[in-house]
């Protein structure tokens, strides 16, 4: 975390606001963060204030999917806020000159009683294309601004009981008059690949939305001949969004939530934004969860990404059964690894009398086979991933895998087929064959299954037989398995003569020379 070493200013007054006493608190700071250089992802710093915090962050997202540029976003946190209590923030950039540019602006909106807003403030390209002026010696340099009205004392009186009635504010019906006759229009939108125009007026959006005035106000060409080439977003989607921006209201919602979500982020217009998330999440299904929480994620809807991420938790049995699913693993595996790893304990209900063949015959919507030689067994990416490191960065990075098809030459079918009954049930059969619980305990090491490879050493501990103690010996030895290869040792040592007139005997002696010495109680 940096801190604010002597730059936090922080100012107190009462205002008379109608019949309510506001009392307002303004804090102006400093926050300068050294070394930057563009490669971390997070700063953060606290300010405390009365008996609140706020954090701010600095978070670099992924490329944008507009500008196809790296954003840092501008993310305030705050907990145990009182109600009734309005909140604005503005954040600059100081160039080395002392001078401001680049301002980003939170509110002025209402706060509950905890705070999560993200605003994109930057790209990485604007600011290493201006690094002489905003970084000078590696040093980027904030100034912060944050007020907070809190509404603390109702002031009751005889003429606030006998007020005027004032009529209700009929600015929204204007404004839908407005958008709706599209009267004194000064800019155009070319939307689609069927280049569908749209006309609205300027001063409007750019009141609304930061990226609508910088856009007008940037010398480009686009702004000087008031025509807007937007290709990526439909007219449908595009209307609504305008209909936000002079109305504050929304038609079709349900159906066009997704995409109104992206623009609203884009477009930067918080309220929209909460509006998609709050339709999305109302709207979650089996189906289209996962795509619902990678578009929150991509697209800082944070709320909407937590709601996601417990309906998946929920359902995740359903969930991952489901077409779209796997369409979402094909495409961003590597993010569906990431996500539904940590949501493993509750993915898949199995009955612990599962028949794995059966389960085999059936192939319900498994996702990968595994080959050994001339034998195939099938399961699902997401249980192997999950019980296994090595299969997950196996299948995170498609290695060696074609056509869906995973080739496995270090482990039988029979042992394979026990490890799958394993991920799938949490237990080990009843095998009573120690060559085959040897072999497990063996393919345990190599793809780091750990629970596994501990309940095998715990049975061939209990199952050790003058033929058997000598592979378990070297296994257990392999395997880093130090009780067994101690109990192994002890029964060779109480066994000698049966076991050295065995032929594997010459296999520990080849294999492991060390350990037979440290039984006979040899010096190497």
């Amino acid at each position: 975390m940096d801190s604010f070493p002597n730059s936090s200013i922080c100012s107190k007054t009462i205002e008379r606001w109608c019949h309510s006493e506001i009392k307002k608190s303004e804090i102006n700071f400093l926050w300068v963060i050294d070394n930057f250089t563009g490669r971390v992802r997070d700063f953060a710093s606290t300010i405390p204030h009365d008996n609140n915090t706020y954090t701010i962050h600095l978070i670099r997202n992924m490329n944008d999917t507009i500008l196809n540029y790296e954003i840092y976003s501008i993310r305030l946190l705050a907990q145990n806020i009182p109600h009734s209590s309005t909140l604005e923030m503005i954040v600059t950039i100081i160039d080395r000159h002392g001078k401001k540019f680049e301002t980003v602006s939170f509110g002025p909106s209402d706060i509950s009683r905890n705070i999560d807003i993200t605003k994109r403030f930057i790209t990485l390209k604007d600011l290493i294309d201006n690094r002489e002026e905003w970084l000078p010696n590696g040093r980027l340099t904030l100034c912060l601004n944050l007020v907070v009205h809190e509404e603390y004392q109702n002031i009751a009186t005889e003429r606030s009981i006998r007020s005027i009635s004032i009529p209700k504010s009929n600015i929204a019906l204007v404004l839908e008059n407005v958008f709706a006759n599209k009267r004194h229009c000064d800019v155009k939108f070319i939307l689609g690949p069927d280049g569908c125009e749209i006309s609205a007026h300027k001063a409007i959006l750019a009141g609304r939305s930061s990226v609508f005035r910088a856009t007008f106000e940037a010398q480009t060409e686009e702004s000087q001949k008031n025509c807007v080439n937007i290709p990526d977003f439909s007219p449908e989607a595009f209307t609504e969004l305008l209909r936000f921006i002079y109305t504050d209201r929304v038609q079709n919602l349900h159906d066009l939530a997704k995409d109104l979500l992206i623009m609203a982020n884009y477009y930067d217009l918080e309220r929209l934004r909460i509006m998609c998330e709050e339709s999305l999440r109302k709207n979650l299904t089996v189906q289209n969860a996962p795509e619902i929480l990678l578009l929150a994620d991509l697209h800082n809807a944070n709320q909407l990404k937590r709601h996601a991420q417990g309906y998946i938790q929920k359902n995740a049995k359903y969930v991952v059964q489901s077409t779209e699913f796997q369409a979402l693993q094909e495409t961003h595996p590597k993010y569906s690894f990431e996500i539904l790893t940590t949501l493993v304990n509750n993915l898949m209900t199995v009955p612990k009398s599962l028949d794995m063949p059966h389960l085999q015959v059936q192939n319900n919507f498994t996702d990968i086979t595994l080959k050994m030689g001339d034998e195939t067994l099938h399961a699902h990416k997401v249980i192997l991933a999950a019980n296994s490191p090595v299969f997950e960065h196996i299948l995170l990075h498609n290695t060696g895998i074609t056509n869906h098809v995973l080739s496995i030459k270090d482990i039988e079918a029979p042992v394979m087929l026990e490890i799958l009954k394993y991920m799938y049930t949490g237990q080990l059969s009843e095998i009573y064959d120690t060559d085959t619980l040897v072999k497990i305990l063996s393919a345990t090491k190599t793809y780091e299954i750990t629970d596994l490879k501990t309940i095998c050493a715990s049975r061939l501990e209990k199952a050790l037989t003058t033929e058997s103690v000598v592979p378990a010996l070297i296994a257990a030895d392999n395997c880093d398995e130090p009780r067994l290869v101690q109990k192994a040792s002890e029964f060779i040592e109480l066994n000698k003569d049966s076991v050295m007139s065995l032929e594997n005997f010459k296999l520990l002696c080849k294999e492991k020379p060390e350990v037979l010495f440290n039984i006979l109680n040899l010096n190497i």
